[in-house]
């Protein structure tokens, strides 16, 4: 089992989440740490670390090694986003808890997602032509 901190389609709200569906997911979270940058790439985020950064709301869920895997395949695992565990608290308990993050390898379209009180929150935006941007994300990053 693992924990994996989720900030974009995997959310609840995510078309992807389905992918989710079956693990236990543990509350809304957001980074211990003001040391990221979330990036809009069109359809989808991508978060770097950054310093000075921001504080990145998201879910956190625990899942099976089956799940993550699929993860993996899902956020191109180890080209397109690596991953790091990280620290997040647990919005509802207070806890802290450490799970896994996807961090993006190459933001080259990348504009920055607003800031509000501090926290990056993709739930604002729209999730449209997804499948076009991540095709010319990764043809980018393949040349």
């Amino acid at each position: 089992m693992a924990k994996v901190f989720v900030y974009g389609s995997l959310m609840s709200s995510g078309w992807n989440h389905y992918l989710l569906e079956g693990s236990d997911k543990l509350g809304v979270a957001i980074t211990a740490h003001s040391a990221y940058n979330m990036h809009n790439l069109g359809g989808f985020p991508g978060v770097q670390e950054a310093m000075p950064g921001n504080f990145i709301r998201g879910e956190i869920y625990e899942v099976d090694n089956q799940t993550f895997s699929q993860l993996d395949r899902l956020e191109g695992y180890p080209r397109l986003y690596t991953r790091k565990k990280i620290d997040v608290r647990i919005q509802s308990t207070n806890q802290f808890e450490r799970a896994w993050i996807y961090l993006i390898n190459n933001f080259q379209y990348a504009t920055r997602v607003e800031v509000v009180d501090g926290v990056q929150d993709y739930t604002e935006y729209n999730f449209d032509n997804t499948e076009r941007h991540l095709a010319d994300v990764q043809e980018e990053y393949d040349n």
